[in-house]
This record gives C-alpha cells, sequence and structure tokens, in this order.
C-alpha cells in the first residue's frame, strides 16, 4: 500500500489541501502569493474559480443527464428530486422504494438511509438526481438541495480510514458509508456535479462552497493512491478501485499532486483487465448477463475520459473489441430493451449504454442495433468548464440550462426512440457467442419478434455470479417474456442475504435455503437428472457465495441464418452420463430441444429425466393441472407459447407454483407465485428424446398441437428405447407442418413421412404439405414423402 497522511476527512485543513494543489502557470503562482501574503479569500476564489472555468481536463459524463435515473432507477427523475426536497429518498435499487429520512432538522437520517439502502445512500444518488432536475428545470431550489444534502452528508458521515483497511481493503475503507466501490461511484457522481452547470449559481455555491466542494473530492480521491501498487486480480472489484477510480480520479485532476501517478497506475490496472477477461467473441469472463454489463462500464467510462483528454488507453485493436462487447450487449438484449435474467441479478434496460457510455465506440452498425432496440445514441457528451461558464453566463433561474443531458431527455418524450428501419442491422440475427458462453436466437429486430437466449458456461470464465444452469434458456416473444429465471429476483432481496445490504429483520429461516435456490439447476429450466447428482441447496446457500464454478458446456456445430438454425452443445455435470442437446430454432414457428444422453460402459439403471420450464412472474398456464403428454399453453397478456412434449417415451407433467418465490420483490406484479411445470421421463440405457416450444407456431390453430410419433415402438415408464430414435410430426395449420427426428444410435427412421439416418433432421412444409425448407446434421439420407432430399456419404450439414 502507498502511505497517504490523510485519514479523516473532517480533520484535513485547508492548508494541507492546498499543500497538494498544483495549479498550472500563472495561476499557481498567484496561488502561492494569496497564501504567502496569508489572504486566504483571494487563494479560495483562485482554486473555486479555476475548476469552475478550467478548459481542461473535459470530463464525459457518468450518470448526471443519463436515462439511468428513469430506466434502472424507474421513475420521474423530477419526481424523485421532489421527494428529495422533503428528505424522502427514493431507491434506485430493487425494491425501489421511497424511505422518509426527515428529522425536522437540516440533516436526515442517514443511518436510516444507509441501513434500507445502503447502495444508494453509499454512492449518493441524490447528487446527480437533482443535478438532472435542475438542468431540466433550472430551479434553484434543487441547486440548494444538493449542497445541503451534500455538506449534512459528510459533515455527520465523514470518511475515515479503518484500521482493518491494510488487513483487508476489500472489506474496509473509510467506514459504514465509505466502501471502495461506492466511493468510486460517488466521486463520478460529483465529478458530474462540478461539470453540470450548478457550480455557476451564484446565489448557492460561492467561492467558499467551490471550495470545499474540490476539497472534499480530493480528500477522497487521493485515497485510491493506496491502491495503486497492490497484487493484480481478475475480479471486478479490482478493477474498479484499483483501475477505473485511480485513473480517472487522476486524469480529470492532475492538479492534485498524486494525480499523474494515479492516472498511471489505473491505467495500467485497466489494461491487464482487458487483457486476461474480454473473450475473443466479445463477451466477458462473468458469466452475468448483467454482471457483465456492469463491468463494461469500467472500461467505456475510463475510455470516454480517455478520448477525451488525448490519453491512449487503448489500441485501436481493442477498441474494436470493445465495438464487439457493445454488438455481445445489443445481441443479449431482448426484443424489450432488457437484458435477460441469466447468473446474479434480473436484467436491465440498455438506454444508458446507448445515449451515453458506448457513444465513444458506437459504429453506424451499433447505432441500428440500438435503434432496434428502441434507444436513443449520441456522440460522446463532455463537459468543459470553461463552455459550461459561457454558457451558464446567458442562464436566468427557472430556464432549463439542459447542460450534460443525454439524448433520453431531448425528445418530446423520454425514451420515445423509434426502431430502426433495418439499415445497417446484422444478418443473420442470430449469433453464438461460444468463448463468452451464450447463443442468441432471433428471428428479427422486431419488437415483436422471437428471441431464446441459451446459456453454456465456457471454459475460462470465472465463476463469479454465474449459475448452474447448464442449457437454461429464457424466451421473449410477442413482446413478453414467458419462460424466464424469476427466481434471479432473490439476488436483490435482503431477506435472503441478497446483494442490496445487511438483513432488513432478523431471524431469517435459512433453511429454506432461498439463496441457494437462486443458483442451482432446479431454479432454472435445466434439464436435470434426478439421481444422486444433484448438489444441496444448502451447500449454496451461505451468506459468501458468488455462483461457484458451474459445469463447462462446450459447444460443437452452430448453423444460423436460414428458415432452420442449429446449435449443438453438450456437458458432463452428470458424468458418467453425458448430456447433449440440439436447439433447433424453426423460424417464426418456434424451438426445439433434442436431448440425447450417453454413457461409456454398462447403463443399466434406470434414470429419471425432468425438463424444468421457469415460467416468468404473472404468466398463467393453462392447463395448470395437465394429464401425462398433454400440452400446456402459457400466455401473458396477447403473447403465448406453447410447450408440446415428444412421444418416443412416456412422459408426465408435474405443475407448481415456485414456492421460493413468494412475495419476492420484482417476480409478480399480482404477488403471485410463478408457474413452474416439470415434464419427466424415467428410462433406462442411453436415451434421445425431443421436446418443442411453439411461439407463433401456436397461434390461429382450432386444435391444441400434438407431436405424433414417427416411429413404431415408444418407450414404457421406466423402459428402454427399442428403437433408439426421436421422431416427430407436428401438423400446425396455416403453418403447415415440423418433421424433426434424430438417430443418434446407428438405427434410422424408416417412416412415409421421413426417412433419415441423421443425428438430426428437419424439415418445413407448407400448409399444403410441400417441403418449404429443410436441414441435415450427420447423415447420409433424407426422404420426405417419398422424395430424396439428400443421398451420397454422410455429411456435418446439408441443408436446402
Amino acid at each position: 500500500m502507498r502511505d497517504v497522511p490523510f485519514r479523516h476527512q473532517l480533520e484535513v485543513t485547508d492548508d494541507q489541501f492546498l499543500d497538494h494543489l498544483r495549479l498550472p502557470g500563472a495561476l499557481g503562482k498567484a496561488l502561492r502569493a494569496a497564501r504567502t501574503r496569508g489572504d486566504s479569500a483571494q487563494a479560495v476564489g483562485i482554486v473555486a474559480n479555476h475548476f469552475r472555468t478550467r478548459a481542461a481536463p473535459k470530463w464525459f459524463y457518468y450518470m448526471h443527464g443519463a436515462a439511468w435515473h428513469e430506466t434502472d432507477a424507474p421513475g420521474s427523475v423530477i419526481d424523485k428530486a421532489d421527494l428529495l426536497m422533503r428528505h424522502s429518498y427514493k431507491n434506485s435499487w430493487p425494491p425501489h422504494q421511497v424511505l422518509d429520512i426527515a428529522t425536522g432538522t437540516a440533516d436526515p437520517d442517514w443511518d436510516k438511509a444507509l441501513g434500507f439502502m445502503g447502495t444508494a445512500t453509499c454512492r449518493t444518488t441524490f447528487v446527480t438526481e437533482l443535478s438532472t432536475a435542475f438542468a431540466l428545470t433550472g430551479k434553484i431550489e434543487y441547486a440548494r438541495q444538493v449542497r445541503d444534502l451534500l455538506r449534512s452528508y459528510n459533515r455527520t458521515h465523514p470518511f475515515i480510514l479503518e484500521d482493518k483497511f491494510f488487513d483487508d481493503h476489500d472489506m474496509h475503507f473509510g467506514g459504514p458509508m465509505h466502501n471502495t466501490l461506492g466511493v468510486c461511484y460517488r466521486l463520478f457522481r460529483w465529478i458530474d456535479l462540478l461539470h453540470s452547470g450548478v457550480m455557476h449559481v451564484s446565489e448557492v455555491y460561492d467561492d467558499a462552497e467551490v471550495f470545499w466542494f474540490v476539497k472534499q473530492i480530493w480528500f477522497q480521491a487521493i485515497q485510491y493512491y493506496r491502491l495503486t501498487d497492490g497484487e493484480l486480480r481478475r475480479d471486478n472489484h479490482h478493477l474498479v478501485d484499483h483501475g477505473h477510480a485511480p485513473f480517472v480520479l487522476g486524469a480529470m485532476f492532475p492538479e492534485f499532486s498524486v494525480g499523474p501517478a494515479m492516472e498511471k497506475a489505473g491505467a495500467a490496472v485497466i489494461r491487464y483487465h482487458f487483457g486476461h477477461n474480454l473473450m475473443e467473441d466479445g463477451g466477458y469472463a462473468e458469466h452475468s448477463a448483467e454482471y457483465q454489463y456492469h463491468i463494461m462500464f469500467h472500461f467505456l467510462h475510463p475510455l470516454g475520459v480517455a478520448q477525451a483528454n488525448g490519453i491512449r488507453l487503448f489500441t485501436a485493436a481493442q477498441i474494436a473489441k470493445l465495438r464487439k462487447w457493445v454488438e455481445f450487449n445489443a445481441r443479449l438484449c431482448k426484443p424489450n430493451g432488457v437484458l435477460p435474467a441469466i447468473g446474479d441479478s434480473s436484467g436491465r434496460p440498455l438506454a444508458h449504454l446507448f445515449g451515453t457510455l458506448a457513444t465513444p465506440v458506437l459504429t453506424p452498425e451499433l447505432a441500428a442495433m440500438a435503434r432496434g432496440l428502441g434507444f436513443e445514441t449520441a456522440k460522446p457528451l463532455v463537459g468543459v468548464p470553461a463552455e459550461i461558464a459561457k454558457r451558464m453566463k446567458a442562464w436566468k433561474s427557472g430556464s432549463a440550462s439542459r447542460v450534460g443531458l443525454s439524448p433520453w431527455y431531448e425528445r418530446g418524450s423520454a425514451g420515445s426512440a423509434q426502431r430502426s428501419d433495418g439499415r445497417n442491422l446484422p444478418k443473420p440475427a442470430t449469433k453464438r457467442f461460444p468463448n463468452a458462453g451464450y447463443t442468441f436466437f432471433r428471428d428479427s429486430w422486431d419488437a415483436k419478434g422471437d428471441y431464446l437466449a441459451v446459456s453454456h458456461f465456457a471454459k475460462g470464465l470465472i465463476g463469479g455470479h454465474a449459475h448452474l444452469d447448464m442449457l437454461s434458456c429464457i424466451l421473449h416473444t410477442q413482446g413478453e417474456t414467458l419462460l424466464g429465471d424469476p427466481a434471479s429476483w432473490l439476488y436483490f432481496d435482503k431477506r435472503f442475504a441478497g446483494h442490496t445490504g445487511q438483513l432488513a429483520q432478523l431471524g431469517v429461516d435459512f433453511t429454506k435455503n432461498h439463496r441457494g435456490y437462486s443458483y442451482s439447476m432446479q431454479a432454472h429450466s435445466c434439464l436435470v437428472v434426478n439421481d444422486d447428482t444433484l448438489k444441496p441447496l444448502s451447500a449454496l446457500s451461505h451468506n459468501t457465495y458468488w455462483g461457484g464454478q458451474p459445469p463447462v458446456v462446450p459447444t460443437g456445430l452452430f448453423q444460423a441464418g436460414g428458415p432452420i438454425e442449429v446449435l449443438e452443445a453438450w456437458h458432463d455435470a452428470y458424468a458418467p452420463r453425458r448430456h447433449r442437446r440440439f436447439v433447433v430454432h424453426l423460424v417464426g414457428l418456434g424451438f426445439a430441444n433434442i436431448d440425447i444422453i450417453t454413457r461409456k460402459g454398462f447403463n443399466l439403471a434406470p434414470h429419471e429425466y425432468a425438463q424444468l420450464w421457469h415460467f416468468d412472474g404473472d404468466v398463467a398456464i393453462g392447463p395448470e393441472e395437465p394429464a401425462h403428454g398433454q400440452v400446456i399453453r402459457g400466455w401473458k397478456n396477447e403473447a403465448s407459447c406453447v410447450l408440446v412434449p415428444g412421444r418416443e417415451s412416456e412422459t408426465q407433467w408435474k405443475t407448481w407454483r415456485d414456492p421460493f418465490l413468494d412475495d419476492v420483490y420484482g417476480v409478480s406484479q399480482r404477488n403471485e407465485q410463478p408457474w413452474v411445470a416439470q415434464l419427466t421421463r424415467r428410462l433406462r440405457g442411453d436415451a434421445v428424446f425431443s421436446s418443442f416450444i411453439l411461439t407463433r407456431g401456436g397461434l390461429g390453430l382450432t386444435v391444441p398441437p400434438v407431436a405424433q410419433y414417427l416411429g413404431t415402438e415408444a418407450a414404457g415408464w421406466y423402459g428402454w428405447q427399442p428403437e433408439g430414435i426421436s421422431a416427430h410430426r407436428l401438423d400446425l395449420g396455416p403453418h403447415g407442418s415440423v418433421l424433426v427426428a434424430s438417430c443418434p444410435f446407428g438405427k434410422p427412421l424408416a417412416h412415409a413421412d421421413l426417412s433419415t439416418d441423421a443425428e438430426l433432421a428437419v424439415v418445413l412444409l407448407d400448409a399444403k404439405n410441400r417441403v418449404r425448407s429443410w436441414a441435415m446434421v450427420r447423415g447420409s439420407k433424407q426422404v420426405v414423402g417419398g422424395k430424396q432430399l439428400v443421398r451420397g456419404a454422410r455429411s456435418e450439414w446439408r441443408s436446402g
């Protein structure tokens, strides 16, 4: 650790601050002269005027004026500012409650705020809520309130370096209100405030007030100098407090004596994480949809600061890789503009990414994807104090200054972006990310389009925030998420040792293992082998568990771009058995899963294979108690899907409402437990079986679709599969018919509709029973209705 002589925020003097301030050129000489004369008022004025009007460095905005205040933290930013005027504070994190912290004095009850909404309080989200409200309205009372709240915050809960910091700086920094992550994000909001126009409201911010504010930034910023010589680690906390914080604070304040050294050290750490954690395909090493997005902040924001100030933080090749990462997030995003709930956390919208953070790397193609998801884009938004000073000279009380506002606030109504007209959108819309561990199927970039995210944890990824969700999926169709991961909301619930702070009450019954459940296979739409291989929930439920190391799921064949798209993946979590799956996208109709279970050597014992389907919150199902082999329909508003079991073996349904998610915030607007459907087979030996998820292919049918088995002898309960095949026909009325077959064990299928020896054969027929398109994986023969489509040597992939 590097030495910093100051530990107590309230004990550091103005002279100590000035001793460590290096103003440039004539200003530095003038400051020294004023101090020599003992003219403290002039010294204060010189410092305040410098930071109000300097031409450099330039600030790349972080949260001020960002969509984040109304999207990630839902609700009107003006309404939140008005609440703050009476000392009520709305939590920017779930459950987004409004907390009354008024005491009848100038000091709100910050301890209460910290206890119930620690993340928002530590990061002082109120600062940029009020600064954004000021930019939108010009109301001086917002500027005055942010000043008064900051004075109270720093007076009643100062940063005091903890003695245990030297033993464990991840857990101990400046006291309960001052962890290393929170102080970093807080300081970026304070620098936002410095560039928001508020400092030019002379009735509120005189020279002494600006001087005091910069002094508070200085004291807390230099604490990160302590962290500029530690060991290198791959976790995101290290990236933030050893990289992002010192780099940006050093670059933005070269006047601070340790500023240049902090910039240099922070840049080295950021580059280290870039080289060790960014995957070749554009993803990140943490297998969590939302957490990899959070981490992207800590590359794009410092890049924005670097570009604004002519600092070469990344090479051109590295910037190209960052663009791939932004593309990854666009493809990861559901058609409604929200990230899926894969891994820890429940997903969030990308308005802040495309309107602010990603602007340094946007291309026409990335902008088209952003518009395809319904988001505005812009050029990098940079604040220059000298320019803001000129702009604020003409400002009048009550008129909106609009300093630093993102495109979110520039249209007639916030978030009213028009979707892309299709130009520059990537084709195909489906893409696999084998290194990052995901495949995203989409039939279009339309808001009502089909989207299926498939999770396949890859070799080389970090276990932090990852779940045991092997080949689980998220289905979004016709504008709604129908199959989801609602248990991800447990991550935010304090009652179950969630992310947002300590327990709100004592005595919680941890035998329910809620947290462990959220990480387990049982909480995801996985195929679970219910033998003796399941890890008990109690092994996953303790407070410090962050996901462990899920099984690796390699991928094989992948084909995208046609009417039939295919992903092959497998894992050995149930060793000595291997689970291999073909995920088939029947574009415009839905999806099919073909599961193949194999084991080397003897495989005599019967096994239970339970495919779980977790419906998202407020999705209704019917029938609620399905008969064995029956289809299940799930629907929400106007969107629906149909789950169709294959009939190559006997199946049994079991449905229940998820008791782990009773009254968990975010799961259900109607406060209902979400539905879980379990489709079970019990088979001996190697096995192959199919199931179907129909989306638009299940619409407009007079009778529910049924999978017709094309073999001659289906397997019974606890039986063997005598034919060793799975082969079905689904007749979908006006949508035509679907033929799907798998012959993985050497026995071919011979049927009048379809004959094949392929590991996977798919045929789409039109309403007149004519072949519309077909595909074949690892086969040499495909005959449909007596017409030979393929004949010859075995092929890895054929289609037509």
